[in-house]
């Protein structure tokens, strides 16, 4: 399970759907908007890592991810397969891989393309909530984990907490300071891993 913040927050809900309302300046109308989720059940997802290309032939290059062991060995031909590219839109993409690779070791996740993922998940269910409003199993199911001295989230073991929530609160608030007192609206998706 992952929670993302609805953007912008909603107003109110129409048919389960958060909406919010707006007005254009040439208008004294207020209009509402429905807020969609990015995301639909059913829909499968490729997970983004930071990744880099070692362009170690003529014929292709290795795809290294930073938090996975496996590599993937692609051809330049399969590349180019997966863009859709022609010839000199291949050369542009490639060029401006590797010139982005130069300014640091990995490349950033947010710009990982589907042919370099490794994990594919489905979203398997959405639901809008409070972010308080999460429950010790989901907190669970976060990052959160239970210890012989209480809950704790992934990289902090050192921190320990009497409830999962207050471990999960801690976890969000290191995201984004101040995140849990504003306790937006989220976007709540399940999902399985499917690759």
């Amino acid at each position: 399970m992952t929670r993302r913040i609805v953007k912008p927050q909603p107003y109110g809900f129409d048919h389960g759907y958060p909406y919010y309302r707006y007005n254009k300046i040439t208008d004294t109308v207020i209009r509402s908007k429905i807020i969609k989720p990015r995301y639909k059940v059913g829909e499968t997802v490729y997970l983004k890592e930071p990744y880099l290309l070692d362009d170690d032939n003529d014929f292709g290059a290795t795809v290294k991810r930073k938090y996975s062991k496996s590599e993937l060995e692609i051809s330049w031909v399969e590349v180019q397969t997966e863009l859709k590219a022609s010839n000199n839109k291949m050369d542009e993409i490639i060029n401006s891989i590797f010139r982005r690779q130069e300014k640091s070791e990995w490349l950033n996740s947010q710009s990982m393309p589907e042919w370099c993922a490794e994990h594919f998940i489905e979203i398997t269910g959405v639901k809008v909530e409070r972010l308080k409003s999460i429950s010790d199993k989901d907190c669970l199911k976060e990052g959160v984990k239970e210890g012989t001295m209480g809950y704790f989230y992934v990289d902090d073991i050192k921190g320990c907490f009497d409830f999962p929530q207050n471990a999960f609160a801690a976890l969000i608030d290191k995201i984004k300071r101040g995140t849990w007192d504003s306790n937006p609206f989220v976007f709540c998706y399940e999902f399985k891993l499917v690759k």
